[in-house]
């Protein structure tokens, strides 16, 4: 399984309707992702917030390990070597990009799931988020 390319994920339009609900809920409201006018000066739109980026992985992994969901759980452990590589402007097109780097056991049946995810944004030709994503999977 590892080295294994699990495949692109859909793609999520973001909205500036989601990233103001978004800041709302984390309490993050930063002019660079409510307020257009100011952040088009300096940014060119207003700015997806990076947490909200990583918030869509379980989407894709979900999304892409869908014929295993029957028969194993997946729980999030962690990210790590995070990185936003630029910024990702609203009413931008997202998808994650996911491949399976290292599988861990960690006790019968039970494993830890490493795997890369780069985030690809409709139109640009280098990856706005870069980490790895990690999971324990045990058989149900």
């Amino acid at each position: 399984m590892e080295g294994r390319h699990l495949g692109l994920g859909r793609w999520h339009h973001i909205t500036q309707s989601t990233v103001e609900t978004y800041a709302r809920l984390t309490y993050d409201e930063q002019y660079l992702h409510v307020d257009l006018l100011r952040a088009t000066e300096k940014f060119g739109g207003t700015v997806v917030h990076g947490f909200y980026l990583l918030s869509l992985l379980p989407d894709a992994v979900f999304e892409l390990t869908k014929p295993l969901q029957e028969t194993h759980t997946y729980m999030f452990y962690g990210h790590d070597e995070v990185r936003v590589h630029f910024p990702v402007l609203t009413g931008s097109y997202v998808r994650y990009d996911l491949t399976v780097v290292k599988v861990t056991l960690l006790k019968p049946h039970m494993y830890r799931l490493d795997v890369d995810a780069k985030l690809e944004v409709q139109g640009r030709d280098r990856h706005a988020v870069t980490c790895r994503y990690l999971s324990v999977v045990s058989r149900n």
